[in-house]
């Protein structure tokens, strides 16, 4: 079991190989406010 604690190293490198900042601002949103989950049940 693990803390929720962002792992910003790992997200920096998700952030640039997805292009996620451009796609921010390409499209003018923040995702303030929202909240992702990963269940992996296998």
């Amino acid at each position: 079991m693990e803390l929720d604690s962002p792992q910003v190293p790992f997200l920096v490198e998700v952030d640039e190989f997805v292009r996620a900042s451009r796609a921010r601002q390409r499209f003018q949103v923040s995702g303030k406010g929202l909240c992702g989950a990963v269940l992996d049940t296998g």
